[in-house]
């Protein structure tokens, strides 16, 4: 095996030979956070020795790193192949100090009862330091400053990375991360920059240095820091082999050490294709993976780690994310025509098209693949069944229901039927009567693997179809077959704490949302069945007042939806004059509950009629179910 070894300080390495170090598409995000921060930054200050009132850099093994390409060549490019999170950090580290320092250098923010000669002195320090830092580590060495180039290059998010690390203080606050990578790169410079304000350094020396730290200047503080970091040792070990590369990485991080198993299953992936194919090929698909699961917005979209453990639960088995690697190995390494075998070609092949998959299912492009018709039905019972029942047992299925809609192995109608089902099921299951969801992972994720072969073999395109709606609906028979009868469920509900299901206008935090979101998944799939469409253009309408002092206001057989025009002119009526309202909606139920003398009984006794119409609403939607 060739490749080199060399033991460097970390100064070495940043800008050595006017290399460039270049953390590549296909490898995993930037994704420390503020507990790896303050370790990072507890392990450089506590080395740091304080005696007679001066901070002194001590020699402290910073890590591993491996590279990709000529360590000694000359303005190159280095593939940083393990250790990039450590070297981000660092230059995110030292971008957040030269700034800071620059600043200081230029901004006339020097304490008022300091002499003249002590500011420019001072000044005159920090931009010493701030130069330094720029012009030897964030930067290429140069003649021409114009061929200067960033010493780190981050491929997947680098024009956020440059922008915001290099950038002037009104860049950085226009700026919006728009992925998981680029959140944790804007986190993770905040963090530093508030740690080494003026106003805090001395505090951030004290949190993490294991001696009392005295006053001193306050350059002081800022050159500790730098010069502690800067000789902190490294071993680099470089190689040009692409294929050397990888056999070295596995070798580091198969011994117990902290890595993520989808890393290694990546980094083997890549060295055997590489055996078939230039590696370039599965770079790409790698990359375009990572591209479709690297959305950001307002919820945590999905790590790398988690998608490649619910694939595997889907499609493989249900192994434990700890035992997901040796899993792997063991089927790859199966001989080719065994059951058991697993090409790696193949799971890089399908991994790219399931996480497309999984953004539809989750939503990421507003379920656009479905016709308009149905479009907000289909989102209406997935969102439902994930994020407000929180099914979590259900997701391999699903993720394997949309795969097959996708490759038209599905009808929609068949989708539609069995998210109608699901969703309906886990309301009577999971809310009623109060069961735990464990006996189900077995038959969800059963069926789910049976799904992903067929949709896999050779069968023509109606076969499959008959065979994944038959593997559907012999798990609705099984999911029936663990629910008592009726008149069980009926005894249920008469014990049953209504506050668990209920819609209120006037609570909607903490639990009280959860539950709203129950109550109103239990109205509107009542709707849907009743007419045949979903509600748009509706709201909740509470035919008895909503109140904090009737609990009964609040619940399923008090509430129904109503054009939002019309939702409007009932407010503040009693039900005598809701009523002319109601019958002229197109929700048919108005007709029904007028015509069985509901609104009558209504008014007689509000607390029994709901609690009539309770169990009305919730038999019609166990017998909708049971029959599906």
């Amino acid at each position: 095996m060739d490749f080199g070894y060399q033991k460097e300080n970390l100064t070495n390495l940043l800008g050595r030979n006017r290399n460039i170090l270049e953390i590549p598409r296909y490898q995993r995000g930037y994704s420390w956070q503020d507990t790896n921060l303050k370790t990072f930054l507890s392990d450089i200050i506590s080395e740091i020795n304080i005696s007679h009132s001066e901070l002194t850099s001590s020699e402290y093994f910073f890590g591993t790193f491996l590279l990709k390409g000529n360590y000694d060549g000359t303005a190159g490019s280095l593939e940083v192949i393990d250790g990039q999170q450590r070297i981000t950090t660092s230059v995110i580290l030292l971008a957040a100090m030269y700034n800071t320092l620059h600043s200081l250098a230029t901004t006339s923010e020097l304490p008022s009862e300091l002499s003249d000669e002590d500011k420019k002195s001072l000044e005159n320090s920090f931009k010493e330091l701030s130069d330094e830092i720029l012009n030897n580590h964030l930067l290429t060495k140069d003649r021409k400053p114009e061929n200067r180039k960033k010493t780190l290059k981050v491929e997947t998010d680098n024009s956020f990375y440059e922008k915001y690390l290099f950038g002037s203080q009104e860049e950085r606050k226009s700026l919006a991360p728009k992925s998981e990578t680029e959140f944790n790169i804007k986190n993770s410079y905040d963090f530093f920059t508030r740690a080494l304000s003026p106003s805090s350094i001395k505090k951030t020396f004290n949190s993490y240095s294991r001696e009392t730290v005295p006053d001193l200047p306050l350059i002081d503080y800022y050159y500790a820091i730098y010069e502690q970091l800067g000789s902190s040792i490294v071993v680099i070990l470089s190689t040009t082999s692409e294929k050397e590369a990888t056999s070295i990485f596995e070798s580091l991080n198969s011994k117990g050490l902290s890595l993520n198993e989808s890393d290694k299953i990546k980094n083997k992936i890549f060295s055997l294709i590489s055996e078939r194919e230039p590696l370039d090929h599965a770079k790409t698909k790698w990359s375009e993976m990572s591209k479709t699961l690297s959305h950001y917005g307002d919820k945590k979209w999905v790590t790398i780690e988690d998608f490649i453990q619910l694939y595997w639960k889907s499609n493989i088995s249900d192994t434990p994310a700890r035992n997901l690697y040796s899993d792997f190995m063991r089927k790859i390494s199966a001989p080719r025509k065994e059951s058991l075998f697993l090409d790696p070609e193949n799971l890089l092949d399908d991994l790219v098209v399931y996480a497309n998959s999984l953004k539809l299912l989750r939503g990421k492009d507003n379920y656009s693949i479905f016709a308009a018709e149905y479009r907000e039905e289909v989102k209406f019972y997935i969102e439902n069944i994930i994020f407000v029942q929180k099914i979590r047992q259900a997701e391999p299925l699903l993720l394997q229901i949309i795969r097959s809609f996708e490759l038209d192995i599905l009808s929609s109608k068949e989708l539609r039927r069995n998210l109608h089902f699901l969703a309906d099921f886990h309301i009577i299951f999971n809310t009623i009567l109060m069961r735990q969801t464990n006996k189900l992972r077995k038959p969800y994720l059963d069926t789910a693997i049976s799904i992903g072969e067929i949709s896999r073999s050779d069968l023509d395109k109606n076969m499959k179809k008959d065979k994944i709606r038959e593997e559907l609906k012999n798990l609705r028979e099984k999911f029936k077959s663990f629910l008592p009868t009726y008149q069980q469920i009926e005894q249920a509900l008469n014990e049953f704490d209504f506050s668990k299901l209920s819609y209120s206008n006037k609570i909607k935090k903490g639990e009280q949302s959860q539950n709203n979101a129950r109550a109103a998944h239990l109205c509107r799939s009542f709707h849907v069945y009743k007419n045949n469409n979903l509600t748009n253009g509706m709201n909740f309408e509470h035919m008895i007042s909503d109140s904090n002092s009737l609990d009964h206001s609040h619940q399923p057989g008090n509430i129904i939806l109503l054009e939002s025009g019309k939702n409007s002119r009932c407010r503040n009526k009693g039900i005598d004059q809701k009523v002319p309202i109601y019958l002229e909606s197109e929700n048919k139920i108005f007709s029904e509950l007028d015509s069985g003398g509901y609104f009558a009984d209504l008014q007689r006794d509000p607390e029994g009629s709901i609690n009539k119409r309770n169990l009305e609403i919730i038999k019609f939607i166990h017998d909708r179910m049971k029959n599906i």
